[in-house]
């Protein structure tokens, strides 16, 4: 998947899912170096959702991979922060 996302992607935060079968997260944002000049990895998820939410340019698109239940988790943190600059 990093493959025909990263292209398109002006930065890229990878964190690390709380789950034991999870892959490997830093490997993942190795691999995005190929791709992307600028990645983060950010070992916390909420951690790495504010460090998205601060690099991100008024009017660009915030792209959130994962399992269903790292999606489920920024989802929360998406819903909390709606007097933010967040746009559902």
């Amino acid at each position: 998947m990093a493959a025909e996302l990263a292209p398109v992607a002006r930065v890229v935060v990878v964190t690390r899912p709380e789950s034991p079968r999870a892959g490997h997260w830093q490997g993942l944002a190795r691999e995005i170096r190929c791709y992307v000049s600028t990645v983060y990895a950010v070992e916390d998820i909420k951690e790495a959702f504010k460090l998205t939410l601060a690099l991100a340019r008024p009017g660009e698109l915030v792209c959130v991979t994962g399992s269903l239940y790292m999606v489920a988790m920024v989802r929360e943190l998406i819903i909390k922060n709606q007097g933010g600059n967040v746009v559902l």
